[in-house]
C-alpha cells in the first residue's frame, strides 16, 4: 500500500526503468503510441495520475497534453505496446524496491507482478 502522503493525484514525469529516459507521446494525434525519449517540452512529458476512489493503489494514467489515457491497445498481455487513447484503464502504482521513492506502474488487467517497465519519477 502506498502512503497517501507520498503519492497524490497530480502531474508527474514517467521514466523507463531500464534506460532512465522519459516517456512522451510520439505525436499529437488523439490516439498515439507512447515512446521513450528525452524531450524538452513539458507538455509532452507530463502525465496525470488520477487516484481511483475506493481502489487501493489504483490510478488512471492520463496525458497532460492530450487528456488521453495510457492503455495497451488490442492485446493487454505482458510486453504489449503501451499506447494513448480515449478509453481509461486502471493501473496499479506500487512502491519500487529502489528505496528512492520510485513507484512501478502495472496494468490491472494483468497480474500486478508482471511489470510493464515504467515507473513514476519525481513530481513536476
Amino acid at each position: 500500500m502506498i502512503d497517501q502522503a507520498t503519492l497524490q493525484t497530480a502531474t508527474y514525469n514517467i521514466r523507463h526503468i531500464a534506460t532512465g529516459q522519459y516517456v512522451a507521446l510520439k505525436d499529437t494525434k488523439r490516439t498515439s503510441t507512447l515512446i521513450v525519449l528525452q524531450d524538452s517540452h513539458f507538455e509532452h512529458l507530463a502525465w496525470v495520475l488520477d487516484k481511483l476512489a475506493g481502489l487501493e493503489d489504483t490510478y488512471h494514467v492520463r496525458s497532460f497534453l492530450q487528456n488521453t489515457f495510457a492503455q495497451t491497445g488490442e492485446s493487454p498481455i505482458p510486453g504489449a505496446e503501451i499506447i494513448s487513447g480515449t478509453e481509461s484503464y486502471p493501473w496499479f502504482v506500487r512502491p519500487a524496491a529502489s528505496g528512492f521513492g520510485d513507484f512501478y506502474l502495472s496494468l490491472t488487467l494483468l497480474d500486478h507482478r508482471e511489470d510493464k517497465g515504467w515507473h513514476e519519477s519525481k513530481p513536476i
